[in-house]
């Protein structure tokens, strides 16, 4: 009697056995081949990912927006210093996701001391540097927030030093009815220093998903 086989996501095999001239004509010469055959393509099917499976760059070129313009680009640094520290500022930057996974990290990778000031700070910083996802959805209106992360360095040595903060455990399935902008925003108040701070990189952590 005919029954319905689900495919294994499992693994992907290489070979497959396929019957002989010498073999009995029986449902299992025939179906191992055909079921190895279902597993590989709902495998690859799984895994589809355009590509991209890992840790993904969001690309820190032209912004898609520079409130007040408080970070300036410093192409010799490949990086983006706060030149100015009248507030915090604000900069975001267009995402180009895959239409299919899920986004389950951010990180920003940073110095405190990394721009060309190079004296480094008294103390940490009042306000603290964040990073955060928005989702763009046509089916929401406006921007929805995904995740914000503030650093959280032990002192100011910490802060000083090329380290990352970010936000893990995301569980932010992506659409292609759905885009993303990140923004990154700078240090303020007590021990803010100008041209010290620079932001190297931005990353988010994405997954395959069926």
């Amino acid at each position: 009697m005919s029954s319905v086989y689900t495919p294994s996501t499992a693994s992907f095999t290489a070979t497959a056995t396929l019957p002989s001239d010498g073999d009995a004509p029986t449902a299992a010469s025939v179906n191992t081949p055909i079921e190895t055959a279902l597993d590989n393509a709902a495998y690859l099917e799984d895994k589809a990912f355009f590509g991209v499976e890992g840790y993904y760059p969001v690309p820190l070129g032209g912004p898609f927006e520079n409130t007040n313009t408080r970070l300036t680009a410093n192409a010799t640094l490949c990086a983006w210093v706060q030149t100015d520290i009248t507030d915090a500022g604000a900069i975001w930057w267009a995402v180009q996701t895959p239409i299919k996974g899920r986004i389950t990290e951010l990180w920003a990778e940073i110095e405190g001391a990394g721009g060309p000031g190079g004296v480094g700070h008294a103390g940490k910083p009042g306000t603290l540097p964040t990073v955060s996802l928005y989702r763009v959805a046509y089916s929401e209106a406006g921007l929805t927030l995904v995740t914000t992360a503030t650093d959280a360095p032990a002192d100011a040595a910490a802060y000083d030093a090329v380290h990352s903060f970010g936000s893990t455990g995301l569980t932010e399935d992506i659409g292609s009815a759905r885009s993303y902008l990140v923004k990154f925003t700078g240090e303020d108040g007590a021990n803010k220093a100008v041209d010290e701070l620079a932001l190297y990189k931005i990353m988010l952590k994405l997954e395959a998903t069926p």
